[in-house]
């Protein structure tokens, strides 16, 4: 009997790079989300720095006051984007794990069925095997009682 063969294990290969070109993404698209949530909390201690710095001289100016006024709302303009940019790596990230969970899930729809191809490939082996024991069996006992 000749050695097995999966047909079928040149698409396998192509679909296990796709799945892996995908986890690839998602994982870039995490990256940047955590890039960006890493920005956000540059941004709040600078804030949070600026109020203190203000808070702890012994005489505040007015132009202090109102350049941290508008030092703040610059930070919330900047924040607000954030935020947006955060909720479209959000839908992208959701987006591209569906993806991933597709392309998972054609490699693995693969992957059983060579596995499938195996075991019936195996048990007509064996059972090839046991044929053949058989008759050599039955040959030698034929000779020895002739």
């Amino acid at each position: 009997m000749k050695q097995f063969q999966f047909s079928l294990e040149h698409a396998m290969h192509w679909r296990r790079l796709r799945a892996d070109v995908e986890r690839a993404r998602l994982e870039s698209l995490i990256s940047e989300l955590r890039n960006l949530e890493d920005r956000q909390a540059v941004m709040e201690e600078e804030v949070a720095t600026a109020h203190e710095d203000v808070k702890n001289q012994d005489t505040i100016r007015a132009h202090q006051l109102f350049a941290l006024d508008r030092f703040c709302r610059h930070m919330s303009t900047r924040k607000e984007l954030l935020e947006a940019q955060r909720a479209e790596l959000a839908a992208q990230i959701a987006q591209q794990q569906a993806r991933l969970t597709a392309a998972m899930r054609d490699f693995e729809l693969l992957e059983k069925l060579k596995t499938e191809q195996k075991e019936d490939w195996t048990t007509a082996f064996n059972k090839e095997q046991e044929d053949l024991a058989s008759e050599v069996y039955l040959a030698k006992w034929r000779r020895l009682c002739s």
